[in-house]
Protein backbone atom coordinates (compact mmCIF):
# COMPACT_ATOMS: atom_id res chain seq x y z
CA UNK A 1 0.00 0.00 0.00
CA UNK A 2 1.33 3.46 -0.56
CA UNK A 3 0.78 6.40 1.68
CA UNK A 4 1.33 9.68 1.12
CA UNK A 5 4.25 10.04 2.66
CA UNK A 6 5.29 6.81 0.67
CA UNK A 7 4.54 8.53 -2.41
CA UNK A 8 6.03 12.06 -1.71
CA UNK A 9 9.51 9.87 -0.92
CA UNK A 10 9.37 8.00 -4.02
CA UNK A 11 9.24 11.32 -5.77
CA UNK A 12 11.70 13.32 -4.19
CA UNK A 13 14.25 10.14 -4.50
CA UNK A 14 13.53 10.09 -8.31
CA UNK A 15 14.45 14.06 -8.45
CA UNK A 16 17.39 14.02 -5.84
CA UNK A 17 18.85 10.98 -8.61
CA UNK A 18 18.04 13.08 -11.41
CA UNK A 19 19.35 16.35 -9.82
CA UNK A 20 22.29 14.15 -8.60
CA UNK A 21 22.89 12.43 -12.56
CA UNK A 22 22.72 15.95 -14.03
CA UNK A 23 25.04 17.78 -11.11
CA UNK A 24 27.75 14.79 -12.16
CA UNK A 25 28.44 15.56 -15.57
CA UNK A 26 26.61 19.44 -15.66
CA UNK A 27 28.10 20.80 -12.66
CA UNK A 28 29.64 23.77 -14.82
CA UNK A 29 26.49 25.41 -15.85
CA UNK A 30 25.17 26.21 -12.33
CA UNK A 31 26.28 29.20 -10.29
CA UNK A 32 27.06 30.39 -6.57
CA UNK A 33 23.18 31.60 -6.34
CA UNK A 34 21.94 28.30 -7.66
CA UNK A 35 24.42 26.18 -5.35
CA UNK A 36 23.71 28.05 -2.25
CA UNK A 37 19.49 27.19 -3.01
CA UNK A 38 20.51 23.54 -3.84
CA UNK A 39 22.21 23.63 -0.44
CA UNK A 40 19.16 25.29 1.22
CA UNK A 41 16.60 22.67 -0.12
CA UNK A 42 18.89 19.78 1.20
CA UNK A 43 19.21 21.32 4.57
CA UNK A 44 15.45 21.85 4.87
CA UNK A 45 14.70 17.81 3.76
CA UNK A 46 13.48 16.30 7.10
CA UNK A 47 14.40 12.05 6.39
CA UNK A 48 16.04 9.85 8.20
CA UNK A 49 15.89 6.70 6.10
CA UNK A 50 19.36 5.25 5.55
CA UNK A 51 18.14 4.88 1.14
CA UNK A 52 17.54 9.01 1.50
CA UNK A 53 20.67 10.00 3.51
CA UNK A 54 22.67 7.92 0.50
CA UNK A 55 20.79 10.06 -2.60
CA UNK A 56 21.11 13.53 -0.36
CA UNK A 57 25.10 12.94 0.55
CA UNK A 58 25.56 11.90 -3.16
CA UNK A 59 23.91 15.02 -3.90
CA UNK A 60 26.18 16.80 -1.29
CA UNK A 61 29.37 15.34 -2.77
CA UNK A 62 28.50 16.45 -6.60
CA UNK A 63 27.69 20.08 -4.99
CA UNK A 64 31.03 20.24 -3.26
CA UNK A 65 33.11 18.83 -6.43
CA UNK A 66 31.20 21.96 -7.87
CA UNK A 67 32.20 24.23 -5.38
CA UNK A 68 36.09 22.85 -5.25
CA UNK A 69 36.30 23.40 -8.92
CA UNK A 70 34.31 26.80 -10.19
CA UNK A 71 34.25 28.47 -7.10
CA UNK A 72 38.23 28.11 -6.52
CA UNK A 73 39.65 31.49 -6.03
CA UNK A 74 42.89 30.24 -7.66
CA UNK A 75 41.43 28.95 -10.56
CA UNK A 76 42.68 31.27 -13.59
CA UNK A 77 42.26 29.59 -16.77
CA UNK A 78 44.00 32.56 -19.02
CA UNK A 79 46.99 31.53 -16.89
CA UNK A 80 49.45 28.85 -17.34
CA UNK A 81 48.45 25.41 -17.16
CA UNK A 82 49.27 24.71 -14.19
CA UNK A 83 46.84 26.21 -12.70
CA UNK A 84 43.94 24.36 -14.37
CA UNK A 85 43.57 20.56 -12.48
CA UNK A 86 42.63 18.73 -15.59
CA UNK A 87 42.26 15.67 -13.31
CA UNK A 88 39.63 17.73 -11.83
CA UNK A 89 36.95 18.01 -15.02
CA UNK A 90 35.58 14.96 -16.86
CA UNK A 91 36.86 14.18 -20.48
CA UNK A 92 33.34 14.95 -21.72
CA UNK A 93 33.29 17.98 -20.78
CA UNK A 94 37.00 18.87 -21.75
CA UNK A 95 36.47 17.13 -24.69
CA UNK A 96 33.23 19.41 -25.38
CA UNK A 97 34.23 22.68 -24.95
CA UNK A 98 37.64 21.83 -26.76
CA UNK A 99 35.30 20.47 -29.65
CA UNK A 100 33.56 23.96 -29.95
CA UNK A 101 36.60 26.17 -30.12
CA UNK A 102 37.52 23.95 -32.73
CA UNK A 103 34.31 24.14 -34.43
CA UNK A 104 34.08 28.05 -34.15
CA UNK A 105 37.77 27.86 -35.68
CA UNK A 106 36.63 26.04 -38.75
CA UNK A 107 33.31 28.48 -38.97
CA UNK A 108 35.40 31.28 -40.09
CA UNK A 109 37.73 29.41 -42.58
CA UNK A 110 37.25 31.22 -45.95
CA UNK A 111 37.17 28.98 -48.45
CA UNK A 112 38.60 30.81 -50.75
CA UNK A 113 41.85 29.87 -48.82
CA UNK A 114 41.63 26.73 -50.31
CA UNK A 115 41.73 27.75 -53.83
CA UNK A 116 44.84 27.20 -55.88
CA UNK A 117 47.05 25.98 -52.58
CA UNK A 118 46.65 29.21 -50.84
CA UNK A 119 46.87 27.27 -48.20
CA UNK A 120 50.72 26.32 -48.63
CA UNK A 121 51.72 30.23 -47.98
CA UNK A 122 50.54 31.58 -43.93
CA UNK A 123 50.04 35.15 -45.53
CA UNK A 124 47.49 34.48 -48.05
CA UNK A 125 45.56 31.98 -45.80
CA UNK A 126 44.67 33.62 -42.54
CA UNK A 127 41.96 31.52 -41.33
CA UNK A 128 43.79 28.09 -42.07
CA UNK A 129 46.86 29.18 -40.51
CA UNK A 130 44.67 29.95 -37.45
CA UNK A 131 43.12 26.40 -37.22
CA UNK A 132 46.27 25.02 -38.13
CA UNK A 133 48.49 27.29 -35.44
CA UNK A 134 45.90 26.00 -32.60
CA UNK A 135 45.83 22.18 -33.65
CA UNK A 136 49.70 22.46 -33.01
CA UNK A 137 49.27 24.29 -29.69
CA UNK A 138 46.53 22.19 -28.61
CA UNK A 139 49.04 18.80 -29.41
CA UNK A 140 52.04 20.66 -27.87
CA UNK A 141 50.10 21.39 -24.65
CA UNK A 142 48.82 17.55 -24.08
CA UNK A 143 52.59 16.83 -24.27
CA UNK A 144 53.78 19.01 -21.50
CA UNK A 145 50.89 18.27 -19.10
CA UNK A 146 52.16 14.40 -19.56
CA UNK A 147 55.99 15.28 -19.09
CA UNK A 148 55.79 18.20 -16.37
CA UNK A 149 53.62 15.47 -14.21
CA UNK A 150 56.50 14.20 -12.39
CA UNK A 151 55.07 11.81 -10.30
CA UNK A 152 54.52 7.80 -11.96
CA UNK A 153 51.10 7.80 -10.65
CA UNK A 154 49.50 11.36 -11.83
CA UNK A 155 51.53 10.72 -15.05
CA UNK A 156 49.72 7.36 -15.32
CA UNK A 157 46.05 9.34 -14.73
CA UNK A 158 47.12 12.58 -16.44
CA UNK A 159 47.84 9.98 -20.01
CA UNK A 160 44.56 7.67 -19.30
CA UNK A 161 42.33 11.08 -18.78
CA UNK A 162 43.70 11.90 -22.19
CA UNK A 163 42.64 8.90 -23.96
CA UNK A 164 39.61 9.53 -22.43
CA UNK A 165 38.99 12.49 -23.77
CA UNK A 166 40.43 11.60 -27.35
CA UNK A 167 37.53 8.90 -27.26
CA UNK A 168 34.91 11.80 -26.77
CA UNK A 169 36.31 14.07 -29.32
CA UNK A 170 36.26 10.63 -31.64
CA UNK A 171 32.24 9.98 -30.19
CA UNK A 172 31.63 14.01 -31.35
CA UNK A 173 33.21 13.40 -34.63
CA UNK A 174 35.86 15.90 -33.93
CA UNK A 175 38.72 14.23 -35.98
CA UNK A 176 40.95 17.61 -36.31
CA UNK A 177 41.28 17.61 -32.29
CA UNK A 178 41.43 13.88 -32.17
CA UNK A 179 44.00 14.12 -34.12
CA UNK A 180 46.10 16.46 -31.97
CA UNK A 181 45.67 14.46 -28.96
CA UNK A 182 45.92 10.77 -30.05
CA UNK A 183 48.88 12.75 -31.95
CA UNK A 184 50.45 13.54 -29.16
CA UNK A 185 51.21 10.04 -27.64
CA UNK A 186 53.28 9.45 -30.71
CA UNK A 187 55.94 12.20 -29.83
CA UNK A 188 58.86 11.23 -28.99
CA UNK A 189 58.72 12.86 -25.35
CA UNK A 190 55.74 10.61 -24.82
CA UNK A 191 55.97 7.52 -26.32
CA UNK A 192 59.55 7.35 -24.62
CA UNK A 193 57.77 7.03 -21.60
CA UNK A 194 58.12 3.36 -20.80
CA UNK A 195 57.29 3.36 -17.18
CA UNK A 196 54.15 5.05 -17.64
CA UNK A 197 52.51 3.23 -20.41
CA UNK A 198 53.17 -0.06 -19.15
CA UNK A 199 51.39 0.64 -15.98
CA UNK A 200 48.34 1.66 -17.86
CA UNK A 201 45.45 -0.75 -17.78
CA UNK A 202 44.67 -2.79 -21.58
CA UNK A 203 41.53 -0.82 -21.42
CA UNK A 204 42.67 1.91 -22.65
CA UNK A 205 46.18 0.80 -24.10
CA UNK A 206 43.71 -0.58 -26.56
CA UNK A 207 41.68 2.50 -27.03
CA UNK A 208 44.58 4.19 -27.68
CA UNK A 209 46.16 1.97 -30.29
CA UNK A 210 42.36 1.88 -31.83
CA UNK A 211 42.45 5.78 -32.58
CA UNK A 212 45.77 5.80 -33.61
CA UNK A 213 45.07 2.80 -36.03
CA UNK A 214 41.93 5.09 -37.40
CA UNK A 215 44.31 7.57 -38.10
CA UNK A 216 46.69 6.19 -39.91
CA UNK A 217 48.23 6.83 -43.17
CA UNK A 218 48.16 3.44 -44.19
CA UNK A 219 46.63 2.95 -47.84
CA UNK A 220 45.89 7.21 -48.02
CA UNK A 221 43.78 6.53 -44.60
CA UNK A 222 41.78 4.36 -45.31
CA UNK A 223 40.35 3.89 -42.31
CA UNK A 224 39.61 7.93 -41.40
CA UNK A 225 37.76 8.22 -44.85
CA UNK A 226 35.92 5.18 -43.95
CA UNK A 227 34.84 6.55 -40.85
CA UNK A 228 34.14 10.33 -41.92
CA UNK A 229 31.77 8.89 -44.95
CA UNK A 230 29.67 7.03 -42.25
CA UNK A 231 29.77 10.19 -39.60
CA UNK A 232 27.20 12.49 -39.27
CA UNK A 233 27.11 16.22 -38.84
CA UNK A 234 28.20 18.15 -36.94
CA UNK A 235 31.55 16.95 -37.77
CA UNK A 236 35.07 18.26 -37.64
CA UNK A 237 36.89 17.17 -40.49
CA UNK A 238 40.59 16.24 -40.03
CA UNK A 239 42.08 19.63 -42.41
CA UNK A 240 45.29 18.20 -42.62
CA UNK A 241 44.44 15.29 -44.95
CA UNK A 242 41.79 17.87 -46.29
CA UNK A 243 44.69 20.42 -47.91
CA UNK A 244 47.30 17.38 -48.32
CA UNK A 245 44.57 16.24 -51.04
CA UNK A 246 44.19 19.38 -52.61
CA UNK A 247 47.93 19.72 -52.82
CA UNK A 248 47.65 16.85 -54.86
CA UNK A 249 44.83 17.12 -56.96
CA UNK A 250 46.47 20.89 -58.02
CA UNK A 251 48.82 19.33 -59.70
CA UNK A 252 46.85 18.05 -62.44
CA UNK A 253 46.06 20.41 -65.36
CA UNK A 254 42.83 22.69 -64.89
CA UNK A 255 42.57 22.57 -68.63
CA UNK A 256 42.79 19.45 -70.86
CA UNK A 257 43.05 19.43 -75.37
CA UNK A 258 40.21 17.69 -76.22
CA UNK A 259 41.44 14.76 -78.41
CA UNK A 260 38.65 15.24 -81.03
CA UNK A 261 38.33 18.75 -81.75
CA UNK A 262 41.58 19.74 -80.24
CA UNK A 263 39.88 22.40 -78.38
CA UNK A 264 41.06 23.34 -74.85
CA UNK A 265 38.77 22.31 -72.53
CA UNK A 266 38.18 23.02 -68.60
CA UNK A 267 39.63 19.51 -66.72
CA UNK A 268 36.12 18.13 -65.38
CA UNK A 269 37.85 15.44 -63.13
CA UNK A 270 39.65 17.73 -61.26
CA UNK A 271 36.96 19.82 -60.58
CA UNK A 272 35.03 16.20 -59.26
CA UNK A 273 37.98 15.84 -56.68
CA UNK A 274 37.58 18.92 -55.39
CA UNK A 275 33.83 19.28 -55.02
CA UNK A 276 33.38 16.93 -52.43
CA UNK A 277 36.22 18.28 -50.20
CA UNK A 278 34.72 21.91 -50.18
CA UNK A 279 31.15 21.19 -49.97
CA UNK A 280 31.60 18.87 -46.99
CA UNK A 281 33.68 21.85 -44.97
CA UNK A 282 31.05 24.25 -46.12
CA UNK A 283 28.19 21.79 -44.47
CA UNK A 284 30.50 21.13 -41.42
CA UNK A 285 30.91 24.73 -41.07
CA UNK A 286 26.78 25.47 -41.19
CA UNK A 287 26.53 22.64 -39.04
CA UNK A 288 26.66 22.83 -34.92
CA UNK A 289 26.98 21.13 -31.86
CA UNK A 290 23.65 22.59 -30.54
CA UNK A 291 23.58 20.07 -27.15
CA UNK A 292 27.13 21.16 -25.79
CA UNK A 293 26.53 24.18 -23.07
CA UNK A 294 29.38 26.46 -23.82
CA UNK A 295 31.66 27.16 -20.63
CA UNK A 296 32.93 30.81 -20.94
CA UNK A 297 36.51 30.28 -18.73
CA UNK A 298 37.30 27.01 -20.56
CA UNK A 299 36.76 28.44 -23.82
CA UNK A 300 38.59 31.39 -23.59
CA UNK A 301 41.13 28.65 -21.60
CA UNK A 302 41.48 26.23 -24.33
CA UNK A 303 41.98 29.26 -26.93
CA UNK A 304 44.65 30.08 -25.30
CA UNK A 305 46.41 26.91 -24.47
CA UNK A 306 49.72 26.30 -25.37
CA UNK A 307 53.11 24.73 -24.07
CA UNK A 308 55.18 26.75 -22.42
CA UNK A 309 58.46 24.62 -23.18
CA UNK A 310 59.46 24.09 -26.78
CA UNK A 311 60.51 21.05 -28.13
CA UNK A 312 63.90 20.47 -26.48
CA UNK A 313 62.68 21.52 -23.60
CA UNK A 314 59.99 19.23 -23.68
CA UNK A 315 62.76 16.36 -24.71
CA UNK A 316 64.88 17.28 -21.66
CA UNK A 317 62.00 17.06 -19.40
CA UNK A 318 60.53 13.73 -20.59
CA UNK A 319 64.18 12.63 -20.44
CA UNK A 320 64.19 14.05 -16.26
CA UNK A 321 61.25 12.09 -15.64
CA UNK A 322 62.09 9.14 -16.94
CA UNK A 323 65.70 8.93 -17.64
CA UNK A 324 66.94 7.24 -21.22
CA UNK A 325 68.05 3.73 -19.83
CA UNK A 326 64.40 3.09 -19.30
CA UNK A 327 64.17 3.34 -23.17
CA UNK A 328 64.59 -0.33 -24.15
CA UNK A 329 61.71 -2.33 -24.64
CA UNK A 330 59.61 0.76 -25.52
CA UNK A 331 56.29 -0.49 -27.37
CA UNK A 332 55.35 1.76 -30.16
CA UNK A 333 51.45 2.56 -30.20
CA UNK A 334 50.77 3.74 -33.78
CA UNK A 335 50.62 0.77 -35.88
CA UNK A 336 51.21 3.47 -38.90
CA UNK A 337 54.17 5.32 -39.70
CA UNK A 338 54.92 8.35 -39.74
Amino acid sequence: RITADNNRLLKLSKLSSFVCSWLKYNYWQLNITEVEHINSILSSFNENSVWFNNISESLQAAINKFQKITLNSNLDVTNASTDFQILQISPLILAQQITLVFHELLRRINIEELNNCKFQKPERCPTITKIITHFNDLCFWVISEIVLTASLKQRVAIVTHFIKIAVHLRELNNYFALAAVAGSFEHFTVSRLVKTWQSKGKKYMIAAKELLELLSPEKNFILYRNALNISTFPCIPHLGIFTRDLTFIEERPTELIDEETKIQVINIAKLKCITPIISLITEAQNSYYKSIFPIPKMLIYFTQAKSSLNESALIAQSKLIEPPSHEVGAQKLSTGTK
